[in-house]
């Protein structure tokens, strides 16, 4: 991350000269790799803000339906599963391929039937 930090000092030091006042400033936040598109305003990532991480705790989502609250773990466990292999560094299998082993893995596991019990609130 050293790199960045020298590259944006360069770039800044680019702009002042160019514009002849220090109040445009380029900004390093973070590097987005890898990163699955799913669809408009749906995807997920691996980010790498202070240092380069492949395996993070939690992978940054947005608009992935397993993120919505009352989902079955049925649902949470497949899209959890596909999204990690797909993030990881050292995958050469393509997103169908991983799709297909998941659901293969899914359908042999033993699930517990409070697993499928979602609870719906209702508002009067």
């Amino acid at each position: 991350m050293n790199v960045m930090k020298k590259l944006c000092d360069q770039v800044n030091a680019y702009l002042k000269i160019k514009s002849g006042t220090s109040y445009l400033k380029i900004a390093y936040e973070e590097v987005l790799f890898p990163i699955y598109f799913n669809g408009k305003k749906k995807y997920f990532r691996v980010g790498h803000e202070d240092v380069v991480n492949f395996k993070p705790k939690k992978l940054f989502m947005k608009g992935i339906e397993t993120v919505k609250q009352n989902n079955f773990q049925l649902l949470k466990f497949i899209g959890e599963k596909i999204m990690r292999e797909a993030m990881d560094i050292n995958n050469r299998r393509s997103i169908h391929k991983i799709v297909e082993y998941t659901l293969k893995e899914a359908r042999n596991k033993e699930w517990d039937f409070n697993e499928f019990i979602v609870i719906a609130i209702i508002a009067l």
